[in-house]
């Protein structure tokens, strides 16, 4: 957050208090766009977002925050989609691919294949 009031006594500095109240929010976002990667790394998109509005006394939107976000910041390795394989049809599964699966399902789900599986038994 020190970083964010810094840039603003710059940004103040080469354009003045005046033209930064004017500035669209887009182009103000932009200008901070280091600043707030940095902040990322330790932060979620919507605490970003509320310093952001703090320190330069606007009022950002969190979907228009998001989709800055989302377009312009670097993708971390973490926050990639899992690719998962395809499978196709007439194929059948393998056991580990079954093994998966279990392993992602929540309670409710695991109960129900409990009770399933001591019904056939």
């Amino acid at each position: 957050m020190e970083n964010l009031q810094n840039r603003k006594k710059e940004i103040i500095q080469q354009i003045g208090e005046d033209r930064l109240k004017k500035l669209k929010f887009s182009k103000l976002l932009k200008l901070i766009i280091f600043e707030i990667e940095e902040l990322m790394v330790y932060w979620t998109v919507r605490q970003v977002n509320k310093m952001v509005c703090e320190v330069f006394d606007i009022n950002i939107s969190e979907p228009l925050f998001y989709r800055f976000c989302l377009k312009n910041l670097k993708k971390d390795e973490i926050s990639k989609p899992i690719k998962r394989d395809k499978i196709e049809e007439g194929v059948s599964q393998n056991r580990d691919t079954k093994k998966e699966e279990i392993a992602t399902l929540n309670e409710e789900e695991l109960s129900a294949i409990a009770m399933f599986n001591s019904k056939i038994d």
